[in-house]
């Protein structure tokens, strides 16, 4: 068996060996369950799994190192929960993961060393939270991501230091956050940038330097800002 959907259903807990045997299973999908706030020991024997869908399933924390050893897992969908805190090192262990998509729940801030260890990930998918705090070197270490997806949250500035690290983002989407200033030479690193969204800001000011050195850049959206 490649695929198991368990989706919609009341399952609120799995036992250790639940999926053992499932040695070729490479899509598991969990959505719309009553609450995995527990994943330890969950996935055990599921080596071939490249897919794990966990949307919509009222969980509100993941704990640190909640995936240790699962570096085979590409995809890992964990968007409409509940979610508010992400502890240090709670993606730790999942080295060969892409896609990552948190969107629609309820983040407020992000901690350094939230991604920690997600060496692969292109795709960082944050949309829909209520995130205002990043802290310093939350991304630090994702040299293959290319696409970051911020869109309404309540971010109010930009600086070098939130975006350092992003050599290979070619496309940042913020729009529709409470963005009102972004420093100089922000994007000065970013010189794979391929398209900025900024719409829906409450930016007042651009000056000859807030884009300069983006050689690379094709689409740049500004509209409904100040």
């Amino acid at each position: 068996m490649n695929e198991l959907d368990l989706s919609m259903n009341e399952i609120r807990i799995f036992k250790k060996r639940t999926f053992l045997r499932l040695d070729n299973l490479k899509k598991l999908d969990l959505s719309s369950n009553l609450g995995l706030n527990s994943l330890n020991d969950m996935f055990f024997g599921l080596n071939s799994l490249s897919e794990l869908y966990l949307s919509d399933n009222k969980m509100v924390i993941i704990k640190k190192r909640s995936f240790l050893g699962k570096d085979f897992i590409k995809k890992i969908d964990l968007s409409l929960n509940l979610i508010e805190s992400i502890e240090e090192e709670g993606f730790y262990g999942l080295n060969g993961l892409n896609e990552l998509d948190l969107s629609l729940n309820e983040i407020t801030n992000l901690k350094r060393r939230t991604f920690s260890g997600l060496d692969n990930l292109k795709k960082l998918d944050l949309s829909s939270n209520n995130i205002e705090s990043i802290e310093e070197e939350v991304f630090y270490g994702l040299n293959n991501l290319n696409e970051l997806n911020l869109i309404s949250n309540l971010k109010k500035n930009l600086s070098g230091k939130f975006l350092n690290g992003f050599v290979n983002v070619s496309e940042l989407k913020l729009g529709n956050n409470k963005i009102s200033f972004i420093e100089d030479l922000s994007f000065i690193y970013l010189k794979n940038l391929v398209r900025i969204e900024l719409n829906n800001n409450l930016l007042i000011k651009i000056t000859d330097f807030t884009f300069s050195y983006l050689n690379n850049l094709e689409y740049l959206d500004l509209k409904n800002n100040k």
